[in-house]
């Protein structure tokens, strides 16, 4: 189903590689290819233990044409609600239905694609743990034991929960695929009971028992041991991380320093434009200087020599007058004065 990493349509189970049998420990998990022997295996072993074979169960179908993991609680809840049930008993089912669904799902993200199943691992979860409700209907005396197994079951999920929120590591998907095959050993050792031996007294000895007590201990040694591996890789992850920052931070030192040689490159280039400017300043009050000098002596000249000076203008006016009293202008003038009708056609104005 899409939102919970299972794939929507028909999924057929892969040819069958060898299994394990599930009393024995599940072998270093390196591959896709040993995920799917070891996934394969799994589902071959709960067949022969309890004649279901889950990936063929109409209820594996109904699941994975889920949308949310709401939807696939409700046909799991399906599986639990019988006539004449109280809304608490109900209440008491859902407590730890409800997170295992989570969790799984959460675990179904991280894996969907890495194990490359042609069915959804966790689909199968989820179907096996449909059955077993099933076939615990009717005796539900005996629910409170029933709860307290998938209760164990729950509370060693949420110690991986912690490391899916981080990007999967090949130690994170072993962790999880192992956990889910020996999840898989105990629903297939409780269904088999309950339907062998459908008394009450059964399912109040079903937490106790020593088949189920030994998968629960493996099922908690698995989970211990692979959460450290998980642990272990993420810390080399942060590790590799923090090299590659402390790389960054000294190639932003590295950077720096050429910054800072540079910027002495251009303070000594500011210096040097600031002593040019310096002398161009030097140069203009010299011109200043120079001028008004200038000025002063032609003041101081014209002041000690003002006869000569009038003289020499005096003669400029004259010559002036002797330009403007020529005959050609006296005639014109005369005309003008005597009130002739001078057309400027008529005239030759001298020029």
């Amino acid at each position: 189903m899409a939102a919970v990493g299972l794939a929507v349509g028909r999924l057929a189970l892969l040819p069958g590689p060898s299994y394990y049998p599930m009393s024995q420990a599940s072998p270093p998990v390196t591959s896709r290819s040993n995920y799917r022997a070891i996934f394969d295996g799994a589902l071959e072993a709960y067949k022969k233990k309890t004649g279901n074979d889950l990936v063929s169960n109409p209820l594996f179908h109904s699941i994975e044409t889920c949308n949310s993991p709401d939807a696939v609680l409700a046909i799991l809840q399906a599986q639990i609600l019988e006539p004449g049930q109280s809304q608490n008993s109900r209440n008491k089912l859902t407590t730890w239905l409800d997170p295992t669904v989570n969790v799984l799902n959460t675990f179904s993200a991280t894996i969907g694609g890495f194990v490359g199943l042609a069915y959804p691992p966790v689909g199968v979860i989820f179907t096996g743990i449909g059955v077993l409700l099933s076939a615990a209907q009717g005796v539900s005396a005996g629910r409170g034991a029933l709860i307290d197994l998938f209760e164990r079951i729950e509370n060693i999920f949420r110690r991986l929960e912690t490391y899916v929120e981080v990007p999967p590591t090949p130690g994170l998907t072993d962790a999880i695929v192992k956990v889910m095959v020996e999840v898989l050993r105990i629903l297939a050792i409780a269904t088999k009971e309950i339907k062998q031996n459908r008394a009450k007294i059964f399912l109040k000895k079903l937490v106790g028992r020593t088949d189920i007590e030994d998968a629960l201990q493996r099922l908690e040694t698995v989970t211990v041991e692979e959460a450290r591996m998980a642990g272990a890789e993420a810390l080399k992850a942060i590790h590799g991380v923090g090299n590659q920052v402390g790389d960054k931070v000294d190639g932003v030192q590295d950077t720096l320093k050429v910054v800072e040689d540079k910027m002495k490159g251009v303070e000594g280039m500011l210096q040097g434009v600031g002593d040019i400017l310096q002398g161009v300043d030097d140069k203009v009050k010299e011109i200043g200087n120079k001028v008004i000098t200038g000025v002063e002596k032609t003041g101081r000249h014209i002041a000690n020599d003002s006869d000569k000076t009038a003289d020499g203008i005096d003669d400029k006016i004259s010559t002036v007058d002797d330009t403007v009293l020529d005959s050609t202008w006296q005639d014109f003038v005369t005309k003008v004065m005597d009130g002739a009708q001078v057309t400027p056609n008529q005239l030759s104005i001298p020029s």
